[in-house]
């Protein structure tokens, strides 16, 4: 599909979101590495994790998936290396595809396991920055032949640890610096701007590593880790559920949001603080959404989303996004642009340039697709301002294979005008395969 016209009715009724990938890649990766076997439920049929199922294959991991759930979802057994001599004849290759969580999560993990390989990825992920993940980790002694895809990482067996405050916070590189982490020698130290996204180090600690945070007097966010703290020095394996998917969950939120009578629940979804800010921002706005937890899953809060608009389209307050909000809200800040465009004032998005290093320049691409669609945005420094205004003219988009953007101008299709997104359902493989039938639920 790829032709998406104003839907002209409320949405209404209960919807199961699809399981988050970033918990999932992070999850396959540690059992991985763990001794023992793990078994990992709900398993996402997305891109980006089919990406890191290939590379992990390809590092020598016995991987075994069940039949598949009606949304392509699969149980895992994964048998975990640890302790174990993995010999290969030559050195391994390791294809990323698309996926930058993949990519820098690796280069963290074949670090940890002194373990060399060659890397490479799809088009898109090329043109993407690695610098920022592969400079701490020559600090650590790692070396590389290049600094861009494609480049082979040769590993050492004698790891420093790292001491590495990041210039922007990333879930990421944070994430890959932990990883190579477990294989150096002493105590390593990670400090960021602000919290981004945490899911390693929450599975990280149900495995037993020792890993403390600080959220230090300027409200930057440090970790000391020191490894593995089991006798044996391995990560012990869990049986993981894998909860929703909150980032996917946003656009069908937005959308509830904007079309006048809708009454939807997305149930199921990990409700950890990192990830679900786009609730409080649009909480803040005037939306009617309640958050209700349920339970713990996999280290993560989970529990439901309802959204409620009233039949007359609400008076909703502009978006004020601070800078620090940034990391929390980075893959929901282009449906939350669409979204302020409906507010009754100027919305502003402080510091957003990180926008501009994601799968495409979504900065660029929000500002470039909002004035299409006949809307007014524009930048003050690294600060993104939205007019108020609705969409008032249809329009074809190039979302540079970029899913965000597909899914962002898919909502803006359903709810003000008709928008085509040609290759829609390729792009958006990566993250969120069935929005349509997700959709379909509760149109």
């Amino acid at each position: 599909m790829e032709d998406f016209h104003p839907l002209n009715r409320p949405l209404r009724g209960v919807v199961t979101m699809t399981a988050d990938k970033s918990i999932a890649q992070r999850a396959l990766m540690l059992a991985a590495i763990a001794e023992g076997e793990t078994r990992i439920d709900n398993l996402p049929a997305t891109g980006a994790v089919a990406s890191t199922l290939h590379a992990l294959r390809t590092m020598g991991a016995r991987i075994d998936l069940g039949d598949p759930a009606a949304d392509g979802s699969r149980p895992a057994c994964i048998d975990g290396w640890a302790g174990m001599s993995i010999d290969f004849e030559e050195m391994p290759r390791l294809h990323c595809g698309d996926s930058g969580a993949t990519a820098r999560m690796l280069c963290g993990l074949l670090a940890g396991a002194g373990m060399s390989a060659h890397l490479d990825a799809g088009e898109q992920l090329s043109r993407r920055p690695m610098d920022r993940v592969l400079a701490p980790l020559l600090g650590m002694g790692v070396g590389f032949d290049s600094m861009r895809f494609p480049f082979t990482l040769y590993a050492t067996n004698q790891l420093n640890p790292v001491f590495w405050e990041l210039p922007v916070a990333s879930a990421q590189v944070k994430s890959a610096l932990l990883l190579a982490a477990l294989g150096a020698q002493g105590e390593s130290v990670i400090r960021e701007p602000a919290l981004s996204r945490d899911h390693t180090e929450r599975l990280l600690r149900a495995m037993g590593v020792d890993l403390e945070s600080t959220v230090m007097p300027d409200g930057s966010y440090e970790l000391r880790s020191t490894g593995p703290a089991t006798p044996d020095a391995s990560l012990l394996p869990q049986p993981w559920v894998l909860p929703g998917d909150p980032s996917s969950a946003a656009f069908l939120a937005v959308a509830a949001a904007l079309l006048p009578g809708s009454d939807i629940s997305i149930d199921g979804v990990a409700l950890n603080p990192t990830r679900i800010a786009f609730a409080h921002e649009l909480i803040a706005a005037g939306v009617d959404l309640q958050i209700e937890y349920e339970t713990e899953v996999a280290g993560e809060s989970v529990g439901s989303l309802r959204v409620r608009c009233a039949n007359s389209m609400p008076q909703y307050a502009p978006l004020r996004v601070e800078a620090a909000q940034v990391p929390s809200l980075i893959d929901e800040l282009p449906v939350l642009a669409l979204f302020a465009t409906a507010c009754q004032g100027e919305s502003v998005f402080r510091s957003v340039a990180e926008l501009r290093v994601k799968e495409s320049d979504r900065l660029q691409g929000i500002i470039d697709g909002l004035s299409t669609l006949g809307c007014h945005a524009w930048l003050d420094g690294d600060d993104l301002h939205i007019a108020p205004g609705t969409p008032t003219r249809s329009a074809t988009f190039d979302p540079h294979d970029d899913h965000r953007m597909a899914l962002t101008w898919a909502v803006a299709g359903l709810c003000f005008q008709p928008t085509k997104v040609p290759g829609f359902d390729g792009i958006v493989k990566i993250s969120f395969p069935d929005f349509i039938d997700r959709l379909g639920h509760l149109a």
